[in-house]
């Protein structure tokens, strides 16, 4: 098979390619273990600033999974909404590439270009959002989550760390469909953050 030359920043490092084996499960719905298959539709990645996951969670995973599911519907969460429309204008720009288009033969909708949200040109949808600013009216075959608290200073206010729960209690789990699932990625601030209370 033909190698890819990509770009320095996509090598994987050791760490990457555990979470690519394990969104790639994600994915699936399922993963196997001893010759077992067993349901897989929560994923969590807890790494430091710097560790690329959102580079591979937030960015290559969606346009990956839309590729592979072009009538699916991802949500992706942040804790602002600048934030979740960068991710949603990167991972729009990837799948919007002619190597993309040439592998999963998809593409996007003419008519939907926004960073935040945007279309599948066999009716998948994008859709970001920033904690607090809600995602009624939207339905989710994916959730990605990717640091719904900002940094330390928020993780020590409990009326933020209350909020982000909120989002993702009341939200959040409210838009999934049948069999979806869910990535939460965090830098962990403190042990009451949401994938704490989860």
């Amino acid at each position: 098979m033909e190698q890819l030359s990509l770009p320095a920043r996509y090598v994987p490092a050791e760490h990457h390619r555990l979470m690519i084996d394990k969104l790639e499960c994600l994915e699936r719905g399922y993963v196997i273990e001893g010759g077992v298959k067993r349901p897989f539709k929560r994923l969590m990645i807890f790494c430091p600033p710097g560790s690329a996951k959102s580079t591979y969670g937030s960015v290559l995973f969606p346009s990956w999974y839309l590729g592979r599911n072009p009538r699916h519907c991802v949500i992706q969460g942040s804790y602002n909404d600048s934030l979740a429309s960068r991710f949603g204008r990167r991972a729009r720009n990837t799948f919007a590439t002619n190597i993309h288009r040439d592998v999963f033969g998809v593409g996007l909708a003419k008519d939907s270009r926004a960073a935040g949200e945007w279309e599948t040109d066999q009716g998948g949808e994008y859709f970001s959002f920033g904690v607090n600013t809600g995602v009624t009216g939207r339905r989710a075959d994916l959730v990605v989550l990717d640091d719904l608290i900002k940094g330390r200073k928020e993780a020590d206010s409990k009326t933020v760390r209350d909020s982000s729960w909120e989002t993702y209690k009341a939200d959040v789990r409210t838009r999934l469909k049948l069999n979806a699932g869910i990535l939460y990625m965090a830098t962990r601030w403190h042990e009451d953050d949401p994938a704490g209370r989860t």
